[in-house]
């Protein structure tokens, strides 16, 4: 599954006045020379560094992702092994001994 991160948001810190300030990921990979909004000086990005990121979130998310689909495979199983166990009770209660016979549940 492709994940698509471009529109979100990345906080960046100047390096020379220490303002934080927004911009998107896309900005980003498409112009990595930006102006600090507070100083006006530029400040670039390591388009490497970026994409390196990029690539270890996208790792991280499709990890995660197939660790919930495994986990819903199992709960999907476990789910219908317990449907099952609940039919047998509800027909073991269906069940009732005939006169004369003792039940075992009553004491």
């Amino acid at each position: 599954m492709a994940l698509d991160f471009d529109s979100e948001p990345l906080m960046i810190r100047c390096p020379f006045c220490g303002n934080k300030f927004e911009e998107t990921i896309s900005r980003l990979k498409y112009c990595p020379k930006l102006s600090c909004p507070s100083c006006a000086r530029h400040v670039g990005v390591n388009l490497l560094e970026l994409h390196a990121m990029l690539e270890s979130a996208r790792k991280s998310m499709d990890e995660l992702l197939e660790k919930l689909l495994k986990f819903d495979r199992g709960i999907g199983r476990h789910s219908g092994a317990s449907h099952l166990v609940e039919r047998r009770q509800i027909r073991r209660f269906d069940q009732r001994p005939s006169r004369g016979t003792p039940n075992p549940d009553e004491g």
